[in-house]
């Protein structure tokens, strides 16, 4: 068996000047321009690390141009000869020679090499996820998370590897447990500070929220959304799920309104793509963690990857971070 292309280089450590032979995640294209020595395209470019913009600086054959743009296809690895060049304060990569790249075949690189995985130990979050189920006082609440993580084991298995979005909070495989437990534990930490709380629900709603998100992402060389999750989202998959094992086991309908409730709510307000807005007080609670936890760990990612000696960085997320 041939030996597999490795990559050389992260698309965060690369820098102005630079030449560059290596391996590429093809994200999307955008369409042939003209400009004024013939025609161009750019295409987006992923690892990792980061994303950076490929300029394609053709010739004016336009049929020659086009030849090149159709011979790269999106969600797929290119092997591509380039240099690094910064324009308005941004690094791109510049090629203008259609033989500089090539698409591989997928025996050709390690697709390993292009997902980020949890830093977690897996089997340990597992056990730590079914350990809370344990601290459930309410038989049938129990018994609905029961039949969801641990006697459906396919469910389980896709749950387990799993981000917990595409680029934003805990996007890797792994993330979505990591941030469903870190989600159940400020929702306990909450308990202790105000124990009229509900922990039955609390715990019920922390791991229940994202169920939908196995669904709304197709496992790809790097994670993608797929068809389902563009066109029902994981809020009303998740409900989808939930309704199905809930009725399976004759649950109360009283209980099965909370229970979904605590579902649909959980992105706090109807701009942020929840139907409804929390309406019981494990629901908020839910809600917020969901918010904190997600903010906090997107907001630490930005201040690892800042390269930068100034106090600052801006984001379009947050604004100013302070990074001193």
């Amino acid at each position: 068996m041939p030996e597999k292309i490795k990559k050389n280089t992260l698309i965060s450590d690369i820098k102005e000047g630079d030449q560059i032979e290596d391996i590429f995640f093809v994200k999307f294209k955008k369409p042939l321009q003209k400009y004024s020595k013939g025609y161009w395209f750019e295409i987006r470019l992923e690892d990792t690390s980061d994303g950076i913009m490929l300029k394609y600086w053709g010739s004016n054959n336009q049929e020659e141009v086009q030849k090149a743009y159709d011979s790269i296809q999106k969600d797929a690895i290119i092997l591509l000869k380039c240099r690094a060049a910064k324009y308005r304060d941004k690094i791109d990569l510049i090629t203008n020679n259609p033989t500089d790249f090539r698409m591989l075949l997928p025996n050709e690189f390690d697709e390993k090499e292009f997902k980020r995985y949890t830093t977690k130990n897996m089997e340990e979050m597992s056990t730590e996820l079914k350990q809370l189920i344990e601290q459930v006082q309410d038989n049938e609440i129990k018994s609905v998370l029961t039949e969801i993580f641990i006697t459906d084991t396919d469910f389980f298995e896709k749950f387990q590897k799993a981000p917990a979005a595409v680029y934003l909070h805990h996007a890797w495989i792994g993330g979505l447990i990591e941030h469903t437990l870190n989600i159940t534990k400020i929702c306990l930490l909450m308990k202790k500070i105000y124990p009229q709380l509900n922990q039955d629900y609390l715990i019920a709603g922390a791991l229940l929220h994202d169920i939908g998100k196995p669904r709304e992402f197709s496992d790809k060389i790097r994670t993608v959304v797929s068809q389902e999750g563009m066109l029902v989202g994981h809020i009303s998959i998740g409900v989808q799920i939930l309704s199905e094992k809930m009725k399976k086991l004759n649950i109360p309908q009283e209980k099965q309104n909370r229970l979904i409730h605590l579902i649909l709510s959980h992105h706090s307000k109807q701009e942020f793509g929840s139907p409804k807005t929390p309406a019981f007080l494990e629901a908020f609670v839910v809600a917020l963690a969901d918010e904190l936890d997600a903010r906090t760990q997107l907001i630490t990612e930005k201040i690892e990857k800042a390269n930068t000696e100034e106090e600052t960085i801006y984001t379009k997320e947050f604004g100013n971070i302070f990074l001193k």
